[in-house]
């Protein structure tokens, strides 16, 4: 009965962690001829986390499969497992840029949650992320790359959020930049330095204002040596922080 083979699964997901002697028979049921059971028993192994393991081989199948909603669910029970499903990242990376957002996002942070194992295609990442992602997913992208640098400090993760700025309008990367820190601020000084690109230098300018005071004695150590178009740079975001401490947004 599959209504009883979903309540099954329901009530082992309920109990968690200590539910991991029932992985196998998890594992068959997602095989199971009724979608419903397959995506049940794909949320039971993610409450299990990441002593759901053994059905890493099983739910790699699904990421890859033609249905997008299972995908979906076994994304998300891979991102639970954490470290444990370092395997499965080329599957995942590979999901980035299948055409449903939110499969996606759950392969982004599945990704992130490998960790370390995520750092050697972080290269094919960023170059999907500028050159071929569909739009909506590069905030899915975003993702692998906040977590990374937060877990790992990677540079190369640190990398793909400020390619993002080029971006122009988009808001999230400079957002995604705040959120890890002041660290940033030597990075963005570096793009505002560096890059041909004006919309990443106007939105590294624009985000070294939002750090306000945070950014300043940075910003006075460049000017002594800055010159040119850069020194105009520094002094303008130096001023605009001023002007927003004295004044107000």
């Amino acid at each position: 009965n599959p209504r009883v083979r979903r309540l099954a699964c329901d009530v082992l997901g309920h109990i968690g962690p200590p539910a991991a002697p029932a992985v196998a028979s998890l594992v068959r049921l997602l095989a199971d001829k009724d979608r419903r059971c397959v995506v049940a028993a794909a949320r039971a192994l993610t409450e299990i986390g990441p002593a759901a393991a053994p059905a890493l081989p099983a739910l790699v199948a699904l990421v890859d499969g033609a249905d997008v909603e299972v995908a979906r669910e076994a994304a998300r029970a891979l991102a639970a497992m954490g470290t444990e499903a370092a395997p499965a990242v080329p599957v995942l990376t590979k999901a980035l840029a299948r055409d449903d957002r939110l499969l996606a996002t759950q392969a982004a942070l599945a990704l992130a949650a490998t960790k370390e194992a995520a750092e050697p295609v972080l290269p094919a990442v960023i170059r999907a992320f500028t050159e071929t992602l569909p739009a909506n997913h590069r905030p899915a992208v975003a993702i692998v790359a906040l977590k990374t640098v937060l877990a790992n400090n990677s540079d190369a993760a640190l990398g793909l959020l400020l390619e993002a700025l080029k971006l122009g309008r988009a808001s999230w990367p400079s957002e995604t930049l705040i959120l890890i820190g002041p660290k940033v601020i030597d990075p963005l000084l570096r793009v505002l330095r560096d890059s041909s690109d004006a919309r990443q230098r106007s939105a590294a300018s624009a985000t070294l204002v939002k750090f306000a005071h945070a950014a300043v004695p940075a910003l006075k150590r460049e000017l002594p040596a800055a010159e040119g178009e850069y020194k105009t740079a520094v002094r303008a975001v130096l001023h605009k922080i001023r002007f927003e401490a004295d004044y107000g947004k």
